[in-house]
């Protein structure tokens, strides 16, 4: 995710990719694409949209975690393929939808002839597939004079057979051939020991997997100035029931084995390879419940959470992009100069540039004045996408009002752009929910519309109750609550926090884990939510209450919203 300085490129390509990422940074979409997968593929392009000045990437960088665990939208995509920007980084790219099909695949044949199978020997099928695209790396990338000799000769003879002849191009590739070929072996046994030992045997050319896992091994230690990265990104839609300890055997298996083997051969100091697997945040919590043993499987995971700063940094780097790709006399001369130096902006200078290019203060929905950078932070859940998507819905609106608009962006658009942005992010996050939480769109549409901004759980009860959630979703009380909180749309209000001007609100989201709320406590509605699903004091309903009953409403401030505070939220949890 984004910073970088589209001026000072001096590659030999400088002029072709300041073409690309022209057509990624448009006067329409000035702040690029919400989705990092749609520059991630190009290592120059992530080069200058990648922003290297957050927590998440300092503690990526310097753990070797390998697991990145995020929500969608928080850059998990960017994260966890940022090791190709470095050049001694070897990256073995792995599509997640084609690895876990293969794995659940193998794992289903095997337990339809009646084998058992343990999370032991998945840790294995995992452990081979992945040395299989590392094996495959190195007959590509490994100087001649190692592949020409011992234990190099060894692993290009190995990928060779593998691939019928020749070495596979590509590390996808070598995994679908040794799927192929271990479904092919285990279609024609009709009964066998164990598959541990079924898997140990698969050979290519007379060499065992074993025997050139081992070859590779040595290859990689002859290598130390390349470092292979295996990269697995986010199966962001799991299709079929969630694997659970009840339910999905051949899938919980699978998973099981998974972590077993991320969990030990990613995270050994003596590893000959490093590990990135990315997992939605949304579905976690399934996930990590799948887990014998969670403290050995997952002691090393970095959680993709993004404060405040960081994310008027990344704006700032974006909208510095835009200035220099679009240099013209509209520009004020105050952004050009911010932008011209060749430099990072810090965050000061960021908070500089977006208070020049948009208006400093709006009017918000209860008709009064407010900080522009705090009105946008507040209508997200402090997710780059969100933000971003609802920056460039901004610039639309600005260029409907005067397609030949001026700088800055007037109150107008910045007011009307969040609320074509806030629609998308509501629909973003409900999408990712629909496996844990389908039902959490048609509870917000029944509910919200009779809450408050905030409220206690006996009106929550009553709206619950009065708008038959239970016989629509079948969903208990508790159940229906604990789904409104883990998607973010109502957390709990922090009576310690609020000021007159604002009710600061703290949601699940800005935890490591999970927020729960007591009974005598007071509820809130995040703002996207109270605005999407027109809550009883959402702007569109301002005329319908009394003046007695506006003069009390305050907005929401989600708790970690506000980047002019001192503290980092993430420190204290």
């Amino acid at each position: 995710m984004g910073r970088g300085n589209a001026a000072s490129s001096n590659r030999p390509d400088g002029a072709d990719l300041l073409a690309r990422l022209g057509r990624v940074i448009t006067p329409l979409q000035p702040f690029g694409p919400p989705d990092a997968a749609q520059y991630a593929s190009s290592v120059d392009l992530l080069r200058l949209l990648y922003d290297k000045d957050n927590r998440i990437h300092r503690q990526a960088e310097n753990t070797g975690a390998p697991y990145v665990i995020g929500r969608k939208g928080a850059g998990k995509t960017a994260f966890v393929t940022a090791p190709r920007m470095r050049d001694d980084v070897i990256a073995v790219e792995l599509p997640s939808a084609d690895v876990y099909q293969g794995v659940f695949g193998v794992l289903r044949s095997v337990a339809g002839k009646g084998i058992p199978v343990f999370p032991e020997h998945s840790a294995r099928l995992w452990r081979h597939l992945t040395w299989c695209a590392v094996l495959s790396s190195i007959a590509n990338h490994a100087p001649s004079h190692i592949k020409r000799n011992g234990c190099g000769a060894r692993v290009v003879e190995f990928v060779e057979a593998l691939g019928g002849g020749k070495v596979p191009t590509s590390a996808e590739s070598a995994v679908s051939a040794y799927l192929t070929r271990l479904t092919n072996v285990v279609s024609r046994i009709d009964n066998i020991a164990g598959f541990g030992e079924l898997l140990n045997s698969i050979t290519a050319d007379g060499c065992a997997i074993t025997e050139a896992i081992d070859a590779g091994i040595d290859v990689l230690r002859s290598t130390p100035d390349k470092r292979y990265v295996v990269i697995v990104d986010s199966l962001e839609r799991y299709q079929g029931v969630l694997p659970t300890m009840d339910h999905q055997v051949v899938e919980r298996n699978a998973f099981e084995g998974l972590f077993r083997f991320i969990g030990g051969d990613g995270t050994m100091p003596e590893r000959s390879f490093d590990i990135r697997f990315a997992f939605p945040a949304e579905l976690w919590s399934t996930l990590e419940g799948i887990s014998s043993n969670p403290i050995k499987d997952f002691h090393q995971r970095i959680i993709a959470q993004w404060s405040a700063r960081e994310l008027v940094q990344l704006v700032g780097a974006r909208l510095s992009l835009y200035c220099q790709l679009n240099d013209n006399e509209r520009i004020p001369a105050a952004a050009t100069a911010l932008t011209s130096r060749g430099l990072m902006l810090s965050y000061d200078e960021s908070r500089e540039l977006i208070g020049i290019m948009l208006s400093s203060s709006i009017k918000n929905g209860m008709n009064t004045t407010e900080d522009v950078i705090a009105y946008l932070m507040r209508h997200t859940q402090l997710l780059p996408r969100h933000l971003i998507t609802i920056l460039n819905r901004i610039w639309e609106a600005q260029i409907s009002i005067d397609t030949n608009h001026d700088f800055p962006i007037s109150a107008v658009a910045v007011v009307d752009g969040v609320r074509r942005g806030e629609i998308e992010v509501v629909g973003d996050i409900l999408a990712a929910y629909m496996q844990v939480h389908p039902f959490a769109k048609l509870c917000c549409e029944r509910v919200v519309p009779n809450l408050g901004m905030v409220f206690g759980e006996g009106e929550l009860h009553k709206a619950y109750n009065r708008n038959g959630i239970k016989s629509e979703t079948g969903l208990e009380f508790h159940a229906f609550v604990r789904q409104l909180v883990e998607v973010g749309a109502i957390g709990r209000v922090m009576e310690s926090e609020s000021t007159q001007r604002y009710v600061i609100g703290e949601f699940e989201y800005i935890r490591p884990g999970s927020l729960y709320i007591a009974s005598d406590e007071t509820f809130c509605l995040h703002p996207v939510f109270a605005e999407v699903f027109n809550c009883r004091h959402s702007s569109s309903r301002q005329r319908q209450l009394s003046a007695e009953e506006r003069a009390l409403v305050r907005p929401v401030y989600p708790f970690g919203s506000d980047p002019n505070s001192p503290h980092d939220y993430r420190d204290e949890y």
